[in-house]
């Protein structure tokens, strides 16, 4: 079967799968376990646009989750139904920045899966820049700026989670500039993003 879903959808499923668990273990009444389960169900497919009649089936075993172990059993079950992120060639990371040389995507780690990703980030020790990466409307898309690392926790732009983070700068024009916080982890803002929106929306932000 083909992957259908997205990252940050997949992120979404687990976030409710969670609530579901948790909230039901607190309750003894079958009757609103149902409920919950129903309304995590309804939460799920309300970002979904367009699922086939397998697709919504398989989405559905989320009303059947009963405890931690239901949960990873379904978690494991739809995650091979994940789209994995692109991997640009370097060429490609190469046009979006041409005026910087020597700037390339990074190799992955062995803990990094790439299904877990809705975008790529990365520090250029050597160029003194983070760079992201990500694509919107299946075009290639990127950005670049300083990056100082603040110390301390603080909400992140992209995942919209309480993480520890630093200040990123970009360039806007010769005259302005514009920043804003984001994780210094990359892959774990990765693994906290739900709504992909709210990447396209800080990278909007910030090149205004």
């Amino acid at each position: 079967m083909e992957p259908f879903i997205r990252s940050d959808q997949y992120h979404y499923i687990k976030q409710q799968v969670r609530h579901i668990v948790q909230t039901s273990a607190l309750i003894n009444d079958q009757e609103m376990v149902q409920t919950i389960q129903d309304l995590g169900k309804d939460k799920m497919m309300e970002v979904f646009h367009e699922l086939t009649d397998l697709e919504r089936r398989i989405l559905e075993g989320i009303t059947k989750l009963e405890d931690r172990t239901d949960a990873e059993m379904y978690e494991a079950r739809i995650l091979p139904l994940v789209h994995p992120f692109e991997m640009p060639a370097e060429e490609e990371v190469r046009e979006l920045f041409p005026y910087l040389t020597k700037v390339k995507p990074p190799l992955l780690g062995a803990n990094v899966d790439e299904r877990d990703l809705t975008y790529l980030s990365w520090f250029d020790a050597g160029l003194d820049r983070k760079f992201i990466v990500t694509y919107r409307n299946g075009e290639l898309v990127g950005m670049e700026g300083s990056f100082t690392y603040s110390g301390q926790k603080n909400l992140c732009s992209i995942c919209r989670e309480h993480e520890h983070v630093g200040l990123f700068v970009t360039d806007v024009t010769e005259y302005k500039r514009r920043g804003n916080y984001v994780c210094k982890d990359s892959v774990t803002c990765n693994r906290n993003i739900t709504d992909q929106r709210h990447l396209y929306k800080f990278m909007d932000n910030m090149k205004r």
